[in-house]
């Protein structure tokens, strides 16, 4: 059985006794056996949280004035996300996702961040994609600042996409976001189609918000994309 790991926007003051047990399990296991858990999972998924910062303000995730974000010295370098990318390719981990996330280890969702503002993201992107024995690169995206840089990101190694989207009404879609860009994602959705197979979408259903349109995100699905 396989499992994916979550890690970590955690900077050098917080992350230093995880990479310390996790550089010295490497070096205690020089055979690259690979990561299990207590329940038999291999570990062959991370997903690393690369920044708090997003532009968009869902109602489900983030107050309209935003949050008090993380000082950048806590946040991981591009070194230091690919000195742990490597580390966890040297004991089975082939594929990695590139989210946004709130400050902490091992989260359980993607929330509160959007990776594409990072500035460094496609140097980021590239330089895990050349990491030996990584097959795939992945992120999750609201898609808003992508399609003018997707060919960029393509070209980097990017080989993964899932779109956050949550109605395919665009009234709806500000309500919900409290921004415009409905119009951006849906473009990008149409560009990202052949470049991506699977290309996912990601929708959190609302009751009294947007439940009446799961019929109309699997038609979508059938469509212009994969999976949803």
């Amino acid at each position: 059985m396989r499992s994916s790991l979550t890690v970590v926007i955690l900077g050098p003051s917080d992350c230093t006794n995880e990479k310390s047990n996790l550089e010295a399990h490497v070096k205690t296991n020089p055979d690259n056996n690979p990561l299990v858990d207590s329940f038999g999972r291999h570990h062959s998924y991370l997903r690393i949280a690369i920044t708090e910062k997003c532009n968009l303000r869902c109602v489900y995730c983030m107050p309209e004035e935003g949050v008090e974000l993380s000082p950048p010295a806590k946040l991981l370098t591009a070194d230091e996300i690919v000195k742990i990318a490597s580390l966890f390719a040297q004991h089975g981990v082939d594929k990695i996702r590139l989210t946004g996330g709130n400050n902490g280890l091992f989260l359980n969702i993607d929330f509160l961040g959007e990776p594409t503002v990072r500035k460094d993201v496609i140097e980021i992107v590239e330089r895990l994609s050349n990491i030996p024995g990584i097959s795939q690169v992945a992120m999750t995206s609201n898609g808003i600042a992508l399609s003018r840089k997707l060919e960029d990101f393509v070209k980097a190694g990017l080989n993964k996409l899932n779109i956050s989207l949550d109605t395919l009404d665009e009234h709806k879609y500000q309500i919900i976001t409290r921004r415009n860009g409905f119009k951006k994602v849906m473009q990008l959705i149409d560009m990202a189609e052949p470049m991506f197979n699977p290309l996912k979408i990601n929708c959190v259903v609302m009751r009294g918000t947007n439940d009446n349109e799961i019929c109309d995100f699997v038609a979508l699905t059938e469509k212009k994309v994969s999976q949803t």
